[in-house]
């Protein structure tokens, strides 16, 4: 779920509270392919546990995968959402006409 905008004098964060439930290399893979996304992500784990998908019989172990806990933060350059929100302004403006007569 998004969480409110973290507005810093460089950068605006955009966190987002998540969780995530696979085996080990799941959550594993997931974590790597979000480091390595284009723009600036930062995963941040919150919390690791461990729930049991299958229980132990007389032959087979208890089957286990990982729900886990983030906040992911992804970040823009405060300008940037400046420039979007006077471009946003201005075009409301616009399509709300003028009846000035001057």
């Amino acid at each position: 779920a998004p969480l409110d905008e973290i507005r810093g004098a460089e950068l605006v964060e955009f966190p987002y509270d998540l969780q995530i439930q696979g085996d080990y290399h799941a959550v594993g893979r997931f974590l790597a392919e979000v480091v390595n996304l284009p723009r600036l992500v930062r995963p941040s784990v919150l919390a690791l546990e461990g729930i049991e998908i299958a229980p132990a019989t007389e032959t087979l172990d208890a089957e286990y995968e990982i729900l886990a806990t983030l906040l992911l933060s992804t970040f823009v350059p405060a300008g940037l959402i400046l420039a979007e929100t006077e471009i946003e302004g201005t075009a409301a403006a616009s399509a709300g006409g003028s009846t000035d007569a001057s």
